[in-house]
């Protein structure tokens, strides 16, 4: 039973007041009524967006999700927020302890930094392949420049050269500098 404080058997409970229209406090979720959508979908948007605008670390405290006060602030039945709360679980923004509750996940700062570490690898690793197709592709635009210039060198001194020439000018404006300064 929850009490007045809003703390149920030593947890934070969550959605005390989640039909507050302004932004998540901590430890509170802003949720809205759903729209015609399955109401699955719409309910996993809508706790996935409230879990994500929540301050889930300001709180010593887990953070409990009440499905029936769920159910209640987003207005549909039991089954579309229990499969979105299966999900999200799947995802692993929320964890059900058995006759304990539905709680949100915070993730240590160990986890932080690994998966900080996890993106700054999957970027250089994307930086590197886009190098490498770059250098093909900067490949492919030196042969295309090599194919103009012989197409320039037949029509040149041609009314026909001079209008290719004005129509190449205007489309690809040839730059003041180059790298390193140099001109």
């Amino acid at each position: 039973m929850e009490n007045p404080g809003g703390e149920t058997g030593g947890t934070v409970s969550v959605i005390a007041t989640l039909r507050s229209s302004r932004a998540a406090a901590a430890g509170q979720l802003a949720l809205a009524p759903l729209n015609s959508r399955s109401l699955r979908d719409q309910a996993y948007a809508l706790l996935k967006d409230a879990i994500a605008n929540t301050d889930i670390y300001s709180e010593r405290q887990p953070l409990r999700l009440d499905e029936r006060e769920l159910v209640k602030a987003l207005g549909v039945s039991r089954t579309p927020v229990r499969e979105a709360l299966s999900i999200l679980e799947q995802e692993g923004f929320v964890r059900t302890v058995p006759r304990r509750g539905i709680f949100i996940v915070r993730k240590s700062r160990r986890e932080i930094i690994e998966m900080i570490q996890m993106w700054a690898a999957l970027e250089s690793m994307s930086a590197r392949l886009a190098t490498l197709h770059f250098i093909t592709g900067a490949t492919a635009i030196g042969s295309l420049t090599a194919g103009f210039a012989a197409l320039g060198r037949e029509v040149a001194g041609t009314a026909e050269g001079a209008r290719l020439r004005e129509a190449m000018n205007a489309a690809v404006p040839v730059p003041t500098a180059t790298c390193c300064g140099r001109r």
